[in-house]
């Protein structure tokens, strides 16, 4: 499933992010969420039949069966956490948020699915919430490379500069070689630190 996942979230960040599109960035306003960079956007907008088009028929096809699992099992922690997972790649935050939502009220504990959700928010603008719940991950695994990174761009975002800085300095000091290290490394730089 994560294979054919990733698989999906390829044909989403190429198809789907073109302005027009049924999950493209028209849909929610163009957001873009700051953690991870933008969707694929192609300048002076996109040829009607494109932006007819609607997703790739894997992503139609994944989106359909995943509906179909949540009618027959509306607790489907999988096909909720797909669904969301879906939605964030398209840009689709807000419309990510309820499935992210739903899917921790089945299993509150999955700190990866709580720091996704957290990434939603963010790309949804509700940065509070987003930091809210990025603590609430650090709360029980102080070392997670991901909801430091994170925490540390949604803390600047917010103006937190004492936070940003130190959520930075954790993740470099967990997470030397993580491929987000420079990026870390230039956040603290624009900080101060």
């Amino acid at each position: 499933m994560l294979a054919f996942l990733g698989v999906v979230g390829y044909f989403l960040k190429i198809g789907l992010g073109v302005t027009g599109a049924a999950l493209g960035p028209a849909a929610n306003g163009g957001d873009v969420r700051a953690v991870a960079g933008a969707p694929n956007e192609v300048g002076g907008g996109t040829p009607p039949q494109a932006a007819a088009a609607g997703p790739p028929p894997p992503v139609q096809r994944l989106l359909l069966e995943m509906r179909e699992r949540l009618q027959r099992n509306p607790r489907d922690r999988g096909a909720l956490a797909a669904l969301a997972s879906l939605y964030f790649e398209a840009g689709k935050f807000t419309q990510a948020v309820p499935y992210y939502e739903r899917a921790l009220a089945v299993d509150p504990g999955d700190a990866q699915l709580r720091t996704d959700f957290a990434a939603a928010l963010h790309g949804a603008g509700d940065d509070r919430r987003a930091l809210a719940e990025l603590e609430t991950v650090l709360a029980r695994h102080p070392a997670d490379p991901e909801a430091l990174f994170d925490s540390g761009v949604v803390a600047a975002a917010l103006g937190r500069r004492a936070q940003a800085t130190t959520a930075f300095k954790t993740f470099l000091r967990v997470a030397p070689r993580n491929a987000r290290a420079g990026d870390a490394r230039v956040a603290l730089h624009a900080l101060g630190a």
